[in-house]
């Protein structure tokens, strides 16, 4: 009988630890908090994954420099007028930008549509110097990401997806 009533407490006791880690791993955020974390995130990378679809559905995948003016997780990039994603991006708008934190611990997934841009006005507006060496003496093409939903995980942070799926943490924009 002792050593059932063991075994019951060592069970007992391994529940109590798994709830309280996946407690501690998974700490509760509000949505500001979790779009605080994302921007962080997002600072941090020097570059982003720009995923695009071609005229089969197939992803074009390519790392871009963005530029975020605000705190709204709406993006702007420049590129080539006669690049293959201005066709990809006229096909089909839905797009994905994927930032990863310098340390590669944390990542910020943001799908969302894209709008293209020659206007000068804009261009000027959201230009970023880091573009100029590439695109001086090229006809450019702004390209606006507008969000839908973004995905966060952040270890350093506790963000963590779900224990038995992994699926991200996720902010649904209207």
């Amino acid at each position: 009988m002792n050593l059932l009533n063991d075994m019951i407490i060592r069970i007992i006791q391994s529940l109590l630890l798994l709830l309280f880690s996946q407690f501690i791993l998974s700490q509760e955020y509000s949505e500001s908090q979790l779009k605080k974390i994302s921007i962080d995130i997002v600072k941090d990378s020097n570059s982003c994954l720009f995923i695009s679809l071609d005229s089969l559905g197939n992803p074009r995948a390519r790392l871009m420099d963005s530029y975020m003016p605000n705190d709204d997780f709406i993006f702007y990039l420049i590129t080539n007028s006669l690049s293959r994603k201005v066709k990809e991006l006229e096909n089909d708008s839905r797009v994905v930008l994927s930032f990863q934190s310098l340390d590669g611990k944390s990542y910020v997934t943001v799908s969302g549509f894209s709008v293209l841009s020659d206007d000068k006005e804009l261009k000027e507006k959201y230009w970023k110097d880091s573009w100029t060496p590439h695109y001086k003496d090229v006809n450019s093409l702004l390209i606006k990401v507008i969000p839908k939903s973004l995905e966060v995980i952040s270890i350093s942070k506790n963000v963590a997806g779900d224990p038995v799926t992994w699926k991200p943490v996720t902010i649904f924009f209207n």
